[in-house]
């Protein structure tokens, strides 16, 4: 008589399972939502300071996940570590506070107290801030991180649950954290604040705690994989060499970098429609891992085998580079549809914005959720190599999620522009492609692998453009970008710069929003520059004043009439790209701000420059700016 496979009759305790990681990601994003914020106050807003802050919470997770896959195979109740993991998340959240006082502490004693102020991104300040923020959040990100391979040990009790269980927990995990975003924005942080919000994390992590432990106590045994001959017979059919899956793990490490690459692209340039407050970063978000979910879904429908698992890795990364073309190539037209709908009765701005990025989004980022269970059932060949397999994969994506977030925000975007990143992103799809379709399915899927190498041809007729007409577009605007000709664009770490000659002012726009309006050399001062009364004003209430510091260069206007009083003028702006488009308009403008020699332009946040000095003005001068955008 053939041997079979034991059956299982988990089904009420896998739905518990699931339940617990829904719960477990809506906290996960709860935090992260709170965190950014906390952060901010602490090492402020720039793009050093928030790139830290995300590539420590994914360095906890990537660590998390690694040591769980080493330790895996010493654990015997699994569920029950799971909980007592989200436990540790819970009081690892509530002690992000107390870190967060200790690293001010120690931000003061190493980097602090200097006799002036000092530019973001010194090798002193970087390593401080990456070091701080890693050791405030290791405890409940290390513990994130180690939650998914433990499930996969207890839910995979057979074969064929590699696949289509391990994928249902990552679709789960992910659907929980969009619901964890979107709340965290738009309910907890309003309602709550910063610490009532993360006390709905540390809740949500205690009843995962009890459920969890609930779940222990009745968990079944796992069901052992089948005898020798029946395996032997399961392996036949797994077409691809063990020596072979293991390009896998540099594959999906590759395309968790690309994914975030394209993920950043994504978000910059959509701010010009959803705007830069936390709400249009949460609508965003939501929409990338609502995308990820339907895609871990369906992937865990069709990660049967590893021939089927690497034809649908293969096929997801084609996909993702022809639709990542393709949201490129509808990015430019976005402004004259989102003026369209704002024309319906009762349209919401939010509301527009956030469908509009939820339907670019979508079919892209349904291929990016499926690469996930596809690379976990290539690496997987048994039941108990799944826990291990899982660690291994979300390690390795994670840490190429990190690499491709810092370089996107960092070097690729201010390096090639918006255009350059884009071509590279799809070029590096498009060779993922066929780089996993040579290794792992060469020669038993021979047409595909032909097909994913010629496709590489395509990039080079693949030329975009910069979408002009959406970089002069800012939220709210009644018109289709600002009119005039365009005199200097750059893109930045953290904004998009233009100068438009506006005839009667030459207008600066940053991230589309309008900044200032310079008068041009031969014209009369522009009338609607309150702004050169702002350095003026201060010194007639007070005269005795001889020293200035100036948040924000703008267009330079309000530096234009400083009073011969003050001997002592610091500038404290955040995007390099706002000076440089202020000195392209040096030969230009009636009045030079650079001409003033007691000028000292300081790079950084305001927040993060005036924590790292002792120094004290006699006055300090805010510039109006847009409320809604962080910095």
């Amino acid at each position: 008589m053939p041997p079979t496979t034991q059956k299982t009759n988990d089904g009420p305790q896998f739905t518990a399972v699931l339940a617990c990681f829904f719960l477990s990601g809506f906290a996960a994003l709860v935090y992260q939502t709170a965190w950014l914020r906390q952060f901010s106050v602490v090492f402020g807003t720039s793009e050093l300071a928030v790139a830290t802050v995300l590539a420590a919470y994914m360095a906890g997770l990537a660590l998390g996940a690694t040591a769980a896959g080493r330790l895996l195979h010493r654990v015997r109740r699994p569920v029950l570590w799971y909980g007592i993991l989200e436990a540790g998340v819970a009081l690892g959240a509530l002690l992000v506070p107390l870190g967060l006082r200790a690293a001010r502490l120690m931000q003061d004693l190493v980097i602090g107290d200097q006799s002036a102020l000092v530019d973001s991104g010194g090798p002193a300040q970087s390593a401080f801030y990456l070091l701080t923020t890693f050791l405030v959040v290791l405890v409940p990100t290390t513990c994130m991180g180690a939650t998914l391979p433990l499930l996969t040990r207890h839910v995979v009790r057979r074969r064929d649950h590699i696949g289509p269980r391990v994928g249902l927990l990552y679709t789960t995990n992910t659907a929980g954290a969009v619901v964890g975003t979107l709340a965290g924005a738009f309910v907890f942080l309003p309602q709550y604040g910063l610490a009532g919000t993360i006390y709905v994390g540390v809740a949500a992590n205690a009843l995962v705690f009890i459920l969890a432990a609930l779940i222990a106590t009745r968990a079944p045994q796992p069901v052992p994989d089948p005898s020798p001959a029946m395996d032997g017979r399961a392996a036949q059919k797994e077409t691809i060499p063990d020596e072979r899956v293991r390009w896998i793990l540099p594959l999906i490490a590759l395309s968790g970098s690309v994914s975030f690459t394209y993920e950043v692209l994504w978000t910059r340039l959509l701010s010009h429609i959803l705007g830069g407050s936390v709400y249009a970063f949460a609508a965003m978000l939501a929409s990338f891992l609502t995308g990820i979910t339907i895609g871990g879904a369906i992937a865990s429908l069709l990660a049967r085998t590893r021939q089927a698992a690497a034809i649908g890795f293969t096929l997801c990364q084609l996909g993702i580079a022809a639709l990542a073309a393709w949201v490129y190539a509808h990015m430019d037209g976005l402004p004259a549809v989102f003026l369209e709908r704002m024309a319906e009765p009762d349209a919401s701005p939010q509301a527009v914005g956030a469908r509009m990025a939820f339907t670019l989004l979508l079919p892209a980022t349904v291929l990016i959720g499926a690469t996930f269970p596809f690379a976990l059932r290539v690496l997987a060949r048994s039941r108990t190599e799944a826990g291990q397999a899982s660690a291994r994969v979300y390690a390795w994506n994670t840490v190429g999620a990190i690499l491709g977030a810092l370089l996107a925000g960092f070097w690729l975007i201010p390096s090639l522009g918006f255009a350059g990143t884009a071509r590279l992103a799809v070029g590096v799809s498009l060779a993922l492609a066929a780089t996993a379709s040579m290794t792992l399915l060469w020669p038993t899927a021979r047409w595909l692998c032909i097909g994913t190498c010629a496709s590489l041809l395509t990039l080079v007729a693949y030329q975009p453009q910069s979408p002009v007409h959406l970089l002069r577009h800012a939220p709210l605007e009644p018109e289709v970008g600002a009119a005039g000709e365009v005199l200097f664009t750059a893109v930045g770490h953290s904004a998009t710069v233009l100068v438009i000659d506006r005839e009667e002012a030459l207008e600066i726009r940053s991230n589309g929003l309008p900044e200032a309006a310079v008068t041009p050399e031969g014209l009369p001062p522009y009338g609607r520059n309150a702004e050169r009364f702002l350095t003026a004003l201060p010194v007639l209430a007070r005269p005795e004043a001889k020293t200035m510091l100036v948040i924000g260069f703008g267009g330079g206007v309000a530096l234009e009439n400083i009073p011969p009083s003050i001997t002592d003028l610091d500038v404290v702006e955040l995007e390099p790209q706002v000076l440089k488009a202020n000195h392209e308009l040096s030969g230009r403008r009636a009045k030079d701000p650079f001409d003033d020699p007691r000028l000292n332009v300081i790079l950084n946040d305001a927040r993060g420059a005036l924590t790292l000095t002792d120094k004290r003005w006699d006055i300090i001068v805010s510039q109006p700016s847009h409320p809604w955008t962080a910095g």
